[in-house]
Order: structure tokens, then C-alpha cells, then sequence
């Protein structure tokens, strides 16, 4: 399930944009689920303030919100909500500035859209970015002497091949370094997931200094690890799960799954919840395969293309998650 901490952050900012009043925001699921609330709204409004206040600033030193603030991000792809395409700013902006001087300007390409965004980026190589996922990029540093990027969220990378100036791609606490390949990057609050379908990948929480703590690992194609930053373990396997790329090739497939086994499957894949009406999910067995560009269609699809036909009454929908 999503993270009750990026769950609360949009509530939080609407707020903070006069949209919610704070009984509304501190009586929302997404506020009384998140035991740190208040001082994640402090931090944000620290930082909104800051913003709209640039001449008071007096933001911590060492914050990231500083070196945010003096950056600028000038591409910013699909023109929704603000307090969405904030959100989504937020949380890349959060390590942002691990990577780059304050006064770089920065290049932010986020995905705020149900469906899938494809882009391509100045060495010409191919992203695939998630519902909800965010790359950062320094306009002036990237392909000279390497390309690194900062990603939160999930993006599927097709790179164009220089092994002069290898690929980077910092998420927290964590590095995949490449020269040319194609592989998938997830990253969150909990863990770092990286899969390899073509080429040879290096995954690794450290660049220059090592330690007990430090892995550095390569992967082959087929092959998936993962890092837990709660509890800094690390973990490599090979990957079977069919579905694992379906948010970009659109494809989903079903191969004998219980109604409930669908479910846990779907809910996993795209961090959402679904509840089922007057129909037991252990009923039916499902197979097929659907086309489909976001989550919404997809459980469309399934509705009309498989429970309407076992039963009539049979509905899945998605819920918010309690």
C-alpha cells in the first residue's frame, strides 16, 4: 500500500493553498493513519512559507529546502492540480540536493498522470516514468563527464550506450550505475527495487567509501534486488512475475488467479486498494490478458470483460485505503 506519509502530503498542501481547513485536513484518513503528522505538516509549511516569504528565509543551512528553493525547475510535464504536481516536487526535492551545488539549475520531469509518460532525455536515452514518479537532473552537468539523475517513484530506462560518460541514478541511500542498457528502478520510503531486462546493471548504497554496511552487486537480465532502508538489508533474485512491467507495456495477464489472488496482485503492483461488491473473490477463477494505459481502465476491463460475464452483480472497484 502507498505510504501513509505521501497519502497525507497533497492533503497537507491543499491545505496549506486554503483548500482544506485544518479540521478538514486532521479528519481525513490520511492524517489520522500517519502517527507524525504534525510535524510533517510543520516541515512543510517551514518550507511553503519559505517560499512564499523568499525574502525572510531563514531556512536551516543544511535542509534541503534551501538548496530547493534557490534551484529552479523549469520543465514540469502534464498541467494539473498544483497541489499534485507539488506533491510530487516534494518528494523528489527531499534528496535533490545531495546531489547538486544550490545554485544549479535543475531540469524536474514528474508524472502526476494515470497513465504512463514517456520521455527522452538529452543522450537521447528513452524514460518510462509511473503514475506519481519524479527524475531530476541538472541542466548544465548532465552528458559532460557522466549523466546522473535523481529519481523518485518508478521509471523504466532505455539507455543509450556511452561508456565514456556512464548513467547514474541516485534514489535514497542507494546508486544503479550503467553505460547502456535497459533495466526498471523503484523507489520509495521503504525500499529500492531494481530489475535488469537487458545489459548488465550495478546496483549499490555506496560510490566512494565502504564499510560492513556497503553492497555493490551486478545484475544480469532477469534478475531483481532489493534494499530495504528500514533495515538496511539487502536481497537479489530472479524474476518470474510476468506482470512486473505492466504499467509500461500496458499489458496484463491473468493466468487462473482467484478473484482474491488478482486482487492482492493488482493492489501490490500500482499501491492501491480495491474492494470487491456482492460477489466472493474466492468464487471465480480469472484468465486473459487485458490492454490497458491506467489502473482505472484496467479494472474497467476486468469488471466488464470478466465478472459481468461469471456474474452479473460482481463489481471491483478502488477504494481509499483505511
Amino acid at each position: 500500500m502507498t505510504n501513509n506519509r505521501e497519502q497525507l502530503i497533497p492533503f497537507i498542501l491543499q491545505h496549506l493553498d486554503g483548500l482544506l481547513t485544518e479540521n478538514e485536513l486532521k479528519n481525513t484518513t490520511a492524517w489520522k493513519s500517519y502517527s507524525e503528522a504534525d510535524e510533517l505538516l510543520s516541515l512543510i509549511k517551514e518550507s511553503w512559507d519559505a517560499v512564499e516569504n523568499p525574502v525572510d528565509f531563514n531556512f536551516d543551512g543544511n535542509s534541503a529546502w534551501k538548496k530547493i528553493k534557490k534551484s529552479t525547475f523549469p520543465k514540469v510535464k502534464r498541467d494539473l492540480m498544483i497541489w499534485e504536481r507539488m506533491a510530487a516536487v516534494f518528494l523528489i526535492g527531499l534528496f535533490v540536493w545531495w546531489l547538486y551545488p544550490s545554485e544549479t539549475k535543475m531540469v524536474q520531469i514528474v508524472n502526476t498522470s494515470p497513465k504512463t509518460l514517456c520521455d527522452t532525455l538529452p543522450d537521447n536515452s528513452i524514460v518510462w516514468l509511473k503514475s506519481d514518479a519524479s527524475i531530476a537532473y541538472a541542466a548544465n552537468e548532465f552528458n559532460v563527464d557522466k549523466r546522473e539523475i535523481a529519481l523518485y517513484g518508478e521509471t523504466y530506462f532505455q539507455i543509450e550506450t556511452d561508456k565514456a560518460r556512464p548513467f547514474i541514478v541516485q534514489t535514497q541511500n542507494s546508486y544503479v550505475l550503467v553505460t547502456g542498457t535497459a533495466f526498471n528502478v523503484k523507489s520509495d520510503s521503504l525500499a529500492v527495487e531494481v530489475f535488469v531486462e537487458e545489459g548488465k546493471v550495478q546496483f549499490t548504497n555506496q560510490l566512494e567509501t565502504y564499510n560492513e554496511q556497503t553492497f555493490k552487486v551486478d545484475l544480469l537480465p532477469g534478475e531483481l534486488a532489493n534494499y530495504n532502508l528500514e533495515k538496511g538489508a539487502f536481497s537479489k533474485t530472479r524474476e518470474s512475475n510476468a506482470n512486473l512491467l505492466c504499467w509500461k507495456t500496458q499489458k496484463f495477464r491473468i493466468k487462473n488467479q482467484t478473484l482474491s489472488e488478482l486482487i492482492n496482485s493488482l493492489e501490490a503492483q500500482f499501491n492501491i486498494c480495491l474492494e470487491t461488491k456482492d460477489i466472493n473473490p474466492d468464487k471465480f477463477l480469472i484468465k486473459g490478458n487485458i490492454k490497458f494505459t491506467s489502473i482505472q481502465e484496467l479494472v474497467n476491463e476486468i469488471n466488464k470483460g470478466f465478472l459481468k460475464k461469471l456474474d452479473n452483480d460482481a463489481v471491483l472497484s478502488i477504494s481509499n485505503c483505511n
